[in-house]
């Protein structure tokens, strides 16, 4: 049957759909306003789609339950997959996950020269022909795109993430004049750069070159806090160099682009909350670590286009023009600010009081960072669940150059006067070797740093019991642990981070009360099971 024929067919057909709704006329046009919103894209294709076959590259293992999500993905979407990483974990996995992986390839993943020429060697030596290769850790993004040089398949090519992964390089190609920002290698260098008659204004962020997340970025507002600050940014595992740039006191944002040549086929802007290095009078040691993130955003209508046009802007300068990008930004002299109501635990953005002078304040974005990749898997959550977007199929996709899959997968749901409000609060709570060890029996501490937890512990499941009224609003959580050293604690101690993805289709405010409330709970919980002494 060809493209006419079904389209001919599907107007005569019937659907049924299976809903815990009471039966009533109000019921029926609630969930037939819905099935028209999530099915605002052209999900009819002319030619029938072939099966594709992509090379997903990891540096280490990753729970297979927790992000079973992707992978069944994956397998909706017709495209084998075949894991290239290391060790064993889903090598000879007979279990009921096995069918979502077509073959697991061993490889030495050490971050060095020769990476790339492995990973090419053992795509070559694979039996069957891949379509496409991609990777979302930063460290495997250039070695990556020169195996798929390499191999001739689909990539924007090593120099672009060149730029992207370094946060040098990326301030020097948006600011190439400018004195506000300099590096350095060693609190010597920064004794004579703070010596010289160069500028140094406060307050100013340093940060390694490369590095995931906030570990190793810190907040000085004097020179003697930026001696502290370099020096525990050089000790971070990525700090060989250290940039020191502007500290923008502005309402700082996530914006997401899917470009196809050029073009933008969807950007969002996402609220990112204060964080302890945001607000503490002295920020020594305290964090960047992101604490609440909310879809849609409430600056105004102005200011995120012209977020997404800066960021646009810099994609496009560092030599891109196709793929999924995950950037960071701050909005200078915003109309809005955070501010806590008395009633509240959690800030919100409000109208400033004091009206700019536009002539002299106009807003403006500072961009500092870009992210060639999907966002995180809980970020990744808040778009799908609020806007229909699926960041980690429209990777797979690309990689695999389906660009029309692609392009109408980029579609987000109808009716921009509708929308519900995801909201992602993060819960960080020490625990103890002792507290977490029942978790990962057999594995070295060592090789923990960043592990998933299991659904099957996650505080979720327990909270749901005596607080269904709460969690029925949750709809993601993850959570891993991590060497809490890496963030500003004590040498031997453990994080546990855990990710909630809050879904209300009431409104912001009560997306936020739900966030309040959980929170608190949460953290609680895990306090009492997991910091055993």
């Amino acid at each position: 049957m060809d493209a006419a024929g079904i389209t001919e067919a599907l107007n005569v057909s019937a659907g049924m759909v299976w809903s815990p709704l009471p039966w009533n006329e109000e019921s029926i046009q609630e969930l037939e306003l819905e099935l028209e919103r999530r099915l605002a894209f052209p999900w009819l294709s002319s030619k029938p789609v072939p099966t594709r076959r992509v090379c997903v590259v990891l540096l280490s293992n990753v729970s297979i339950p927790t992000t079973k999500i992707r992978w069944d993905t994956a397998a909706a979407m017709g495209v084998k997959v075949v894991v290239l990483s290391t060790g064993s974990w889903w090598k000879d996995d007979n279990g009921p996950c096995a069918h979502l992986r077509e073959a697991f390839i061993d490889i030495d993943m050490t971050v060095d020269s020769g990476l790339s020429e492995r990973i090419a060697n053992a795509v070559k030596l694979y039996p069957q022909p891949i379509d496409g290769i991609f990777a979302i850790s930063d460290v495997l993004l250039i070695p990556v795109a020169e195996a798929a040089t390499q191999l001739g398949l689909w990539t924007s090519g090593p120099k672009p993430f060149t730029i992207s992964t370094n946060k040098y390089l990326t301030r020097r190609i948006l600011d190439p004049l400018s004195r506000e920002y300099f590096w350095v290698d060693s609190v010597q260098a920064l004794e004579t750069r703070l010596a010289s008659s160069d500028p140094v204004n406060f307050p100013l962020v340093c940060k390694p070159f490369q590095g995931r997340g906030s570990e190793g970025v810190f907040r000085a507002d004097n020179a003697a806090q930026l001696r502290h600050a370099v020096s525990r940014a050089l000790a971070s595992k990525n700090g060989a160099n250290v940039l020191v740039e502007p500290y923008v006191d502005g309402p700082e944002v996530d914006c997401n682009l899917v470009l196809l040549n050029g073009r933008i086929l969807y950007s969002e802007v996402v609220d990112d909350f204060p964080c302890q290095a945001d607000v503490a009078q002295d920020p020594s040691d305290k964090l960047f670590a992101e604490t609440e993130a909310v879809v849609p955003s409430r600056l105004p209508a102005f200011e995120q286009h012209a977020i997404i046009d800066a960021v646009l802007d810099a994609v496009l300068l560092q030599g891109f023009d196709t793929g999924v990008f995950h950037c960071e930004a701050r909005v200078r002299n915003s109309s809005m600010h955070y501010i806590v109501a008395e009633d509240a635990t959690l800030p919100e953005l409000e109208w400033n009081k004091k009206p700019i002078e536009i002539t002299t304040e106009t807003p403006s974005i500072f961009l500092h960072e870009v992210n060639a990749r999907i966002p995180g898997i809980a970020s990744s959550a808040v778009s799908m669940l609020a806007r229909g977007i699926d960041f980690w199929t429209l990777q797979l996709l690309c990689a695999v150059s389906d660009w029309s899959r692609y392009e109408a997968l980029s579609n987000p749901f109808g009716r921009d006067d509708r929308c519900d409000h995801a909201w992602l609060t993060n819960a960080r709570e020490l625990v103890t070797p002792k507290g977490i060890e029942a978790m990962y029996p057999g594995i070295p501490l060592d090789l923990l740093n960043n592990k998933m937890v299991d659904s099957n512990h996650n505080p979720i499941r327990e909270l749901a019991k005596s607080h269904g009224d709460l969690t029925k609003y949750v709809l993601r959580h993850y959570a891993n642990v991590k060497d809490a050293a890496r963030y500003g604690f004590q040498e031997g101690e453990w994080l546990w981070g855990g990710c909630m993805v809050i879904v209300s289709p009431i409104s912001r405010q009560h997306a936020r009360h739900v966030a309040e409330n959980i929170q608190d709970l949460y953290q609680d919980l895990v306090r009492q099971k997991y910091y055993v002494v």
